[in-house]
Order: C-alpha cells, then structure tokens, then sequence
C-alpha cells in the first residue's frame, strides 16, 4: 500500500473507482496508509459478503442524510463502479432486489442522528441478511462517518 499522495489516490482509484481526494489533506504517512487500508479492504469485491453495490448504495443514503455532497459524489463514483444504475445513484430503488432493499432500508435507519435502529428495523434486516453482511453494513456506515468527518474538517 503506498503510504503519500497522490500515490495512495491511484492505487485506490484501479481497485475501486474513485480516489478518495480527501486523503490528499492528510500529512502523515502513517494515517494515509491507515486509511488507505480501511479503504481497500471495505471496498474489496472478494472481501464483501454483502455485495458493493448494496454496500456503496447504502453508503450514499448516509452522504444523503448527512447532506456531504462530497462524500455523496465519492459514494456515486464507488457504487456507479460497482455496477449501479443511473436511476438507482439517483435514489430509485427500482431493480434492486430484496437483499439490497433492505441494507438500504438498514442503512436510513442507521444515517439519522441519533439512529433509528428499531426492533422492527432489526426484525427486518435478520430476516434478509446474515450477521456478517449486517456487520459489514454496520462497519462501512462508519467508515462513511470517518470520511464525513474529514470533509467536515477539511473543507
């Protein structure tokens, strides 16, 4: 993984699409590495039991909520690469399947402040997806957090 910028931007952008332009603030190479890593494994199609497409989709319902237009273009760019229609990086839930439906169902529930994590949402995301693609869900809306949080503070 290299460890400065612009480096770590193109590596990221042939494994996932997108560059993530907001690591080019960051000085150490420490923390751009770190970042790096959490990046590329999240958005690792052979890593991801819950599919990036679900996955970046959900992500962009939290750039929505948080009203990031900047992360909300990142998670564009990712969930276009991952194979998103247009009406979909849109907001319409049109062709998606159950699964996905419900990560992103999950995923509004999660992206409000405070979250709106319910019985019935619970109830719902059991029932149509397995432990490890909610914790996957879980984790990537964190990892959005972390990216809203550093456009907050950069930009």
């Amino acid at each position: 993984m290299p460890h400065s910028w612009p480096a770590v931007g193109i590596h990221l952008r042939q494994r996932t699409g997108h560059d993530f332009p907001i690591l080019a603030h960051l000085s150490h190479g420490r923390a751009i590495r770190a970042l790096a890593a959490v990046l590329g494994a999240n958005t690792d199609p052979k890593q991801s039991r819950l599919g990036l497409r679900a996955k970046h989709l959900a992500g962009l319902v939290y750039a929505n909520a948080v009203e990031d237009e900047a992360l909300a273009k990142s998670a564009r760019n990712l969930a276009e690469f991952a194979g998103a229609t247009t009406s979909q990086l849109a907001g319409s839930r049109a062709g998606l399947d159950v699964h996905t439906d419900t990560a992103l169902a999950y995923a509004e529930a999660a992206s409000s402040s405070p979250a709106q994590i319910t019985p019935e949402v619970v109830a719902a995301a059991t029932k149509e997806l397995a432990p490890p693609e909610i914790i996957e869900l879980t984790v990537w809306i964190s990892v959005m957090q972390l990216l809203h949080r550093l456009h907050a503070f950069y930009e």
